[in-house]
């Protein structure tokens, strides 16, 4: 406060008595060039008393007589004028001691010419009778003083502009030691306020990359983890035992009837004591079908290897590996199928709750991956709004002022060079007004704490229509005005952001709409741009290797976090259109999580 009170108080100062030299300087110009003339007036009257020398008519002398007065006249109140000031010529008499007494010497001979031209005047007007010996004589005392005079004035004029040049130096003195001291308090600011603030703002950017290269880890390896659940599930389903307990076998004729079939296999079925079916798929209470199906596939190919699910008498569930072999005689002719089998149901059991175990695992790993997101997204948000307010109050505060004081000084007169400088610092300081009030207004606008999702996207589409000069308008559909949850709110107003510079940087879009709906239970958000538009199978297929794709990702994550569809349409040349849906109570509030928040 204290260096703000000084440049302004400065700037007053600087103005005020720059007002007053300019002042004074220009009351010295009409000075001047008053003094200057009655030297043009005392010689008009000397050439209108030589006209009158010489024989002319009456008439002729009337009209010299008349303009004659006419420059007395003038004279006269010009004289008045450089003495005693006068409001209506916008002359203020100070005149120094010099120059009064310059104005005493002339007294005389002023009075004079003055005397004498009004007496000729008098004895050449219509009404008198002209005597020729008078005018002789007021015409030599008028061109006998008329040297005096022009030589008294002429040190006048010199006195006056000596009087001149001695205030625009000391206006010039007043100037650069005002310039001087203000030079001094910017680089005093520059040096105990502007750099500290720069250091600590490279800190706060640093800290911020951090964050974000933290949450790309994160998200790289919850991609790894995946690949590597998925590979070993496969490699899990493609384990089998080469070596099993064999003791689980049969034996069956062409047409699947069992023609031996061993007792631990009976007793695995539940058929003790007890007698068991003709056909190897009651037996195993498998479809007749299928059973028919793998052994033609061991006909043709030789073998054949499986998981079959059987189930005993009493309707328990087994799981059995059963390689199926033909049994040929001395002349090859297949004659018989031979069944080994291998108990795998505890294996199988296994197997199952392992996928299960997995699976939960794998969840509650994605589900602390998304809570550790959720506290870094809300943990930057907090910090771009901390940083947007250090913005907006400090440092817009003082360039803005340094602004007003750099124009200040450029409108003053002198000192060329340094006007230009100025006028570049000052375009310089205006540029930087710009971009701290777009940069504190991208990172958390204040809007969107107090009024909401809908008054944000108003105010961003008014502000990014003024800065890039574009076409872009928000149309609340059914003037949605109710409060959401802080992080739907600034989830919806980063996807919206996303969307428009998106469509400005890449599409180069002239046209952005903004749209706003709701129902019932839903809540709706499009981006509309007249850009040129993208393939989305390239999309697709590289998602990460474009920036629009890297910001489609960025919308669609913030979309997941809030239970809700994206969905984007494009084609080239034809522009972009993206719509977020999200989910609303009956009361249009906004669902995430497994909670509803208001």
């Amino acid at each position: 406060m204290i260096a703000l009170s000084t440049i302004a108080f400065m700037i007053l100062l600087s103005n005020l008595l720059i007002q007053h030299k300019l002042n004074q300087i220009l009351n010295d110009s009409r000075v001047i060039n008053v003094a200057g003339r009655q030297n043009m007036l005392s010689q008009r009257l000397s050439n209108a008393a030589i006209k009158l020398r010489t024989t002319l008519s009456a008439q002729e002398r009337a009209e010299i007589s008349r303009e004659m007065e006419t420059t007395l006249n003038l004279l006269t109140r010009s004289q008045n004028a450089l003495l005693s000031s006068d409001p209506e010529m916008m002359v203020e008499a100070k005149n120094s001691s010099e120059t009064l007494k310059l104005y005493e010497n002339l007294d005389s001979a002023y009075h004079q010419m003055v005397h004498h031209g009004y007496a000729l005047h008098k004895l050449n007007s219509a009404a008198q009778v002209y005597d020729s010996t008078q005018a002789r004589y007021h015409i030599s005392s008028i061109l006998a003083q008329e040297n005096v005079f022009l030589s008294g004035m002429d040190a006048i004029v010199n006195q006056y502009d000596i009087e001149s040049r001695a205030r625009v130096d000391n206006l010039i003195e007043v100037e650069q030691t005002l310039m001087i001291i203000a030079l001094g308090i910017i680089l005093l600011e520059v040096i105990f306020i502007f750099r500290p603030l720069a250091h600590f703002i490279k800190k706060i950017v640093y800290t911020l990359n951090q964050s974000r290269i933290q949450a790309k880890n994160l998200a790289h390896e919850r991609t790894i983890l995946l690949r590597s659940l998925q590979r070993s599930q496969k490699n899990l389903s493609n384990v089998y035992t080469a070596i099993e307990q064999t003791t689980l076998f049969a034996k069956s004729n062409l047409s699947t009837q069992i023609t031996h079939v061993s007792c631990q296999f009976l007793a695995f079925m539940g058929y003790v004591n007890a007698p068991y079916p003709v056909l190897l798929s009651d037996l195993l209470q498998v479809k007749d079908s299928l059973l028919k199906q793998k052994l033609s596939y061991v006909k043709n190919h030789g073998s054949w290897n499986g998981d079959l699910r059987i189930r005993s008498i009493d309707e328990e569930v087994k799981w059995i590996n059963m390689t199926i072999l033909p049994v040929r005689n001395d002349q090859g002719e297949l004659y018989e199928y031979l069944f080994l089998n291998t108990d795998i149901t505890q294996k199988k059991e296994a197997q199952f709750k392992l996928q299960q175990a997995k699976k939960e695992k794998r969840q509650q790993k994605l589900y602390n991956q998304r809570i550790q997101s959720i506290l870094i997204m809300n943990a930057q948000e907090k910090e771009r709004k901390h940083i947007a307010m250090d913005l907006h109050d400090n440092i817009g505060q003082s360039i803005t002022a340094l602004k007003y004081y750099v124009e200040a000084l450029y409108s003053q007169p002198e000192a060329l060079q340094v006007k230009e400088s100025l006028k570049n610092i000052s375009v310089q300081l205006q540029d930087t007004i710009k971009n701290v009030r777009r940069t504190s207004f991208s990172l958390m606008p204040s809007v969107l704490e107090h009024y909401g999702i809908a008054s944000v996207l108003n105010n961003f589409a008014v502000e990014m229509q003024r800065i890039t000069g574009q076409h872009i308008v928000f149309i609340n559909t059914d003037n949605f005005d109710q409060r959401l949850h802080a992080t739907a709110e600034t989830n919806l107003y980063r996807i919206a952001q996303e969307g428009v510079n998106n469509a400005l940087k890449y599409a180069e879009a002239t046209t952005i709409k903004i749209i706003l709906s709701s129902e019932s239970q839903k809540l709706y958000l499009e981006i509309i741009d007249d850009g040129r538009g993208f393939d989305l199978n390239q999309l697709t297929i590289y998602p990460d290797k474009t920036s629009t794709g890297h910001g489609i990702a960025n919308m669609q994550e913030r979309t997941k976090y809030l239970m809700g569809r994206f969905k984007v349409d494009s084609s080239p040349g034809l522009g972009t259109r993206i719509l977020i849906q999200v989910p609303l109570n009956k009361n249009k509030h906004f669902i995430y999580g497994n909670s509803i928040t208001s």
